[in-house]
């Protein structure tokens, strides 16, 4: 019973799987079942398993074609044009393929300046818009379609010339076909490749072949010149700009012609034989030719039909000068077969030359504003000479010197910006940023080992290095460079000069563009002792001009200094970076002093405090610069430092005593210094001590002299007391010259000063009265009377004032 349940349920599934599933079923035709009457089939859960899967898997939809790279193309342009009037007429046909299924486009067509009429496709009419400067085919059936129209375009006939320019669609494969109702016509057509002119029964046919173009040109004229009444007469105006350049004089000479009651096909000019003629240029010239003429050059123009009217045909030529200093005369050009002649003359320079003038014969000067304004106009640099003549002959010598070309710089540093950390152990860590503007140069030459030194042997106790000490191999390290923000690998060149990679600037409108080259270095220098020394530090030396340089030094805290240099300006007062929040801390009295006073932190006003947070998002101690000093040559391996790869940036964690620097204009190769002296504040406390000591003995004995000056009515100082004097003053200037004080020990020392000497004064006058006590109880027992005592008193004091 089960097993036919399972048939039962196998059987009902695979019937709705074969109904419903995507799968083709065959034909009856197709596929002959054979009749097993009372049988079955039995198959096992796997087979059947697979079997329903494959049933179950939908089948792969086809891949949708490409879609075509445009939406249409005009393979083909056939036109057959003909004169009518004043008119050119001509009926068009294009083959328009439509390569878009599903989708409207737009076909431009032709030129809206054009008037259209006769407008069918495949045989039928159809509409054109109008947008901008085109007509449009609206479509969207894909295929070939066949569009032919008839459009209009006026007969121009300025510049001696009869013709039409048509604006056409470019196209692969273009014809076109024009008839002139006149017998023996010339035809000029461009572009084409192939041309063929048919004289016909009254008519002349011209047959073309088209390259892709947008435009064509379309010009005739009689092959026999008609005759035409009244005298011929022809009158020209020559302007003539002349451009002196190193070594060779440019000239173009614009002939404009006035041409009445006949027509002509033909032009001539004398030129002198030293010239070279580069180009004659007009519409319609077929050919030209130089003959020798005498002492000078004919050339005479051909053209393609006659012309009358208003022509201009221009002259282009070159004179070799020999040498790039030379005295040139400027060459003449004579129109002939002409009744009247008038010409203007323009004298630029092309190079940094200078043009001064020798000599001019029948030549009128003229000011500037007095040429034609096709001369001004036809060209950018300034006008040195300008003149009018009205004959030949006429002549114009100039004498040109190339002057010696002044070194100029290819390279300029705009801004330099260097930001240094000095830690208690000697390492000094810069982050130098130059903002270059830059057009030949290839690298950025700085000279890094060199930029350090020493205090000399014997101010301090310490027994490492003295000044100008060979700092070795590897003292300095580069630790990354970046040039418009991206790493860049750096080389060292024969004279030990690091070279970072440049950049070059792009001329813009506002004017070359600049860029930022940054780097980041160490420098192991002397450690700081806890008593007194002083350093020097040298900016990095370059090859280049620096408009502006700045340099900010971060020194260790706990001590003291004091700015020592005046090469570079401090311009800012001391500055404390802290390590956490303002407030005080237990370092002690701290401060800097800037070479007028020592400024104490104490001091310091809360508003005249700066602080700012450090680049890396939080400032450190000097003992975390040390670990991430230490860091840096571990990184990576044993020593983290390669060559040939791209570095990575580093941060510095700026903090500390804050100095600021400044200096305008460093020239090429100049040195660029800080100096400054550092004293420990353990130190500083003790010396101000005996500094407060030797101001208060010098008041003291001061004071003690001013009382004594008052008692004898004159000012003496007895030898103990100028002693005093000398030792304490002397004591105070060693103490300033050896250390760095501020003058809070001048006003302790006052008024140590003052109490000790009122303390002497004091005790001075209880002797006094002690003693003039013991000689009246004297005076008493021995019976004296009061003037007798009095008289005794007098003489005792002469006496000691005598003494």
């Amino acid at each position: 019973m089960r097993r036919i349940i399972l048939l039962f349920i196998i059987s009902t599934f695979s019937l709705s799987i074969l109904t419903f599933s995507p799968v083709q079923a065959f034909s009856e035709e197709e596929t002959k079942l054979p009749e097993l009457p009372n049988s079955s089939v039995s198959v096992p859960w796997s087979d059947f398993k697979d079997l329903i899967k494959k049933l179950l898997v939908p089948p792969e939809e086809p891949p949708e074609p490409p879609l075509p790279p445009i939406d249409y193309s005009i393979s083909e342009s056939h036109y057959a044009g003909r004169l009518e009037g004043e008119s050119a007429v001509f009926d068009a046909e294009f083959a328009v393929d439509v390569l878009a299924e599903n989708k409207w486009i737009e076909v431009p067509i032709l030129s809206s300046s054009l008037a259209v009429s006769d407008v069918t496709m495949d045989g039928k009419g159809v509409t054109l818009r109008t947008s901008g400067s085109y007509y449009y085919l609206i479509m969207n059936k894909p295929g070939r379609h066949i569009l032919k129209l008839t459009f209009y375009k006026p007969v121009d006939k300025g510049s001696g010339k009869v013709g039409v320019n048509v604006p056409i669609p470019m196209a692969p494969v273009s014809t076109l076909e024009f008839s002139v109702p006149k017998p023996g016509m010339d035809f000029t057509i461009d572009p084409a490749n192939y041309k063929r002119t048919t004289g016909l029964e009254g008519s002349t046919r011209l047959e073309a072949a088209l390259p892709v173009t947008s435009s064509v040109s379309i010009y005739w004229s009689p092959a026999v010149p008609e005759e035409i009444s009244g005298e011929l007469r022809v009158m020209a105006k020559v302007n003539t700009l002349i451009s002196v350049g190193e070594g060779f004089l440019g000239g173009v000479s614009t002939i404009n012609y006035e041409i009445l009651h006949k027509s002509i096909s033909t032009f001539s000019f004398l030129v002198p034989k030293d010239i070279d003629i580069i180009d004659v240029k007009a519409e319609g010239i077929r050919d030209w030719e130089i003959t020798p003429e005498g002492e000078k050059v004919k050339v005479t123009v051909n053209m393609s039909f006659e012309v009358s009217g208003d022509f201009s045909l221009a002259v282009i030529y070159e004179k070799n000068m020999g040498d790039t200093t030379a005295q040139v005369d400027v060459p003449e050009i004579e129109v002939l077969n002409i009744v009247r002649e008038q010409g203007f003359m323009a004298v630029t320079k092309s190079t940094e030359v200078e043009v001064v003038e020798l000599k001019a014969e029948n030549l009128s000067p003229l000011d500037v504003t007095e040429l034609p304004g096709e001369l001004i106009s036809a060209t950018e640099n300034s006008i040195l000479y300008s003149y009018k003549y009205l004959k030949h002959p006429f002549g114009l010598r100039l004498d040109v010197t190339k002057n010696e070309d002044e070194e100029v710089d290819t390279c300029v540093i705009i801004k330099e910006e260097l930001t240094s950390l000095l830690t208690v152990r000697g390492d000094l860590v810069t982050r130098a940023r130059f903002t270059v503007r830059n057009t030949t140069e290839q690298f950025l030459k700085l000279k890094i080992d060199e930029m350090f030194a020493e205090e000399p042997a014997g101010e301090d106790t310490a027994d490492e290095g003295s000044v100008g000490e060979d700092m070795g191999e590897g003292t300095t390290k580069v630790w990354s460079a970046f040039v418009s923000d991206k790493p860049v690998k750096l080389t060292r060149d024969r004279y030990g000069r690091v070279l970072i990679p440049l950049d070059r600037s792009v001329k813009t409108d506002g004017g070359m563009t600049s860029f930022v080259v940054e780097m980041t270095y160490s420098t192991e220098t002397k450690p700081f002792n806890r008593i007194t020394g002083w350093r020097t530090f040298y900016a990095p030396k370059t090859d280049y001009r620096v408009g502006e340089m700045t340099w900010t030094l971060y020194l260790p805290k706990k001590y003291v200094y004091r700015n020592l240099g005046k090469d570079m300006e401090l311009i800012s007062a001391p500055v404390i970076f802290p390590v956490s929040k303002p407030g005080y801390d237990d370092t002690g009295d701290m401060g800097i002093s800037t070479g007028e006073g020592f400024v104490a932190e104490e001091e310091m006003s809360m508003e005249k405090k700066e602080y700012a947070p450090a680049p890396s998002g939080g400032l450190r101690s000097q003992t975390e610069m040390n670990v991430i000093r230490d860091s840096i040559d571990t990184i990576g391996g044993k020593s983290g430092r390669k060559r040939g790869v791209l570095p990575v940036r580093v941060d510095i964690p700026f903090s500390g005593y804050k100095l600021d620097y400044n200096k305008t204009i460093v020239k090429k190769g100049e040195e660029s210094i800080v100096k400054f002296r550092f004293q420990g504040m353990d130190v500083k406390r003790w010396i101000s001590y005996i500094e407060i000591l030797a101001w208060a003995t010098f008041f003291a004995t001061l004071l003690f002299a001013v009382r004594s000056a008052r008692k004898r009515k004159r000012l003496y100082i007895n030898k103990d007391k100028s002693i005093a004097v000398a030792v304490s003053l002397g004591v105070i200037i060693l103490l300033h010259l050896f250390f760095i004080l501020d003058f809070h020990a001048l006003k302790w020392g006052l008024f140590w000063g003052l109490v000790v000497g009122l303390l002497y004064y004091l005790n001075d006058i209880r002797h006094e009265v002690k003693k003039r006590l013991a000689e009246i109880r004297k005076d008493k027992a021995e019976g004296k009377d009061e003037k007798s005592e009095k008289d005794e008193s007098k003489k005792r004091r002469t006496k000691k004032d005598e003494e």
